[in-house]
């Protein structure tokens, strides 16, 4: 009866322990549940991170090839109107020419006419 008492107590010290294991691993369970989700919503946020990482490179290239764009069209219209520039100081220079030789064609009718004048009377 000894042996009896002994192998029930030795069950029971088994049952209890394989009882405290069995809480002890559902605990585990639980924390490694809750791990994992903390780790899928992490990697969830970490997908939202790259994502708008992404969206801002494309942006700004977005950006850089505007800017590149609208540099080129200042560069141009400041060469377009240094050239307007240009043609309007010919122009200018032609326009006095051009008054310079009509007031000496005017002078040199105005002698003409004098001669004219002189000659027939």
């Amino acid at each position: 009866m000894v042996c009896s008492i002994f192998s029930v107590s030795i069950i029971q010290s088994l049952k209890q322990e394989s009882d405290m294991a069995k809480k002890s691993s559902s605990v585990a369970n639980e924390s490694v549940i809750i791990g994992v989700k903390s780790v899928e919503e992490t990697n969830d946020v970490f997908k939202d991170i790259v994502n708008m990482v992404d969206g801002i490179y494309e942006a700004n290239s977005f950006i850089e090839s505007s800017v590149n764009e609208q540099s080129k069209t200042i560069a141009m219209t400041n060469d377009n109107s240094q050239i307007i520039a240009s043609g309007v100081k010919e122009s200018n220079r032609a326009v006095s020419e051009i008054t310079d030789t009509l007031n000496d064609l005017q002078k040199k009718l105005e002698e003409l006419t004098f001669m004219i004048d002189k000659f027939i009377t």
